[in-house]
């Protein structure tokens, strides 16, 4: 019954499928509310640096965990050719081997991000620690919405 006509079926919309269909189309639509939601997160994130200990809770390219700014901003182009987007920072190094695999062969600029990545990476040490999450923001490393608030007001 619920299948399309040019399929035998009568027409009538499946209800599961629809409400999928529709419950997606909110993605586009977002109310304010989580609009600003979102916003609040990522300028949330912009605030922590993680403290490296076993590499399990860090995500490689996303997470701000050396210098700056992620991986995935300081070696844009790799990231984008890696087929390990969602990897770890314990999945990636295991402090003797990088295990990264790229969707094509390096040019010369990549191969210059490549040889930078891994001087970075031989100056990291995994440890038994479980890795921490610190406010960059507050000298006591804990977050503060004031010290959000001079980050996101900065006029």
């Amino acid at each position: 019954m619920a299948m399309k006509r040019e399929f035998g079926g009568l027409g009538i919309p499946n209800p599961r499928d629809l409400n999928v269909t529709l419950l997606a189309s909110w993605i586009h639509r977002c109310s304010t509310f989580w609009k600003g939601v979102m916003w609040a997160r990522r300028a949330t994130k912009l605030g922590y640096q993680w403290l490296i200990g076993d590499g399990r809770s860090i995500h490689f390219w996303e997470d701000q965990w050396f210098g700056g700014s992620s991986l995935a901003i300081q070696f844009l182009d790799l990231c984008t050719i890696c087929n390990e987007q969602l990897a770890t920072l314990h999945d990636v190094w295991d402090g003797k081997e990088i295990r990264l695999i790229f969707r094509r062969a390096f040019g010369p600029r990549l191969m210059e991000q490549w040889e930078d990545l891994s001087h970075i990476l031989d100056s990291i040490e995994l440890s038994n620690e479980k890795d921490q999450m610190m406010w960059k923001l507050h000298k006591s490393g804990i977050y503060t919405s004031q010290s959000l608030y001079a980050l996101v007001n900065f006029r």
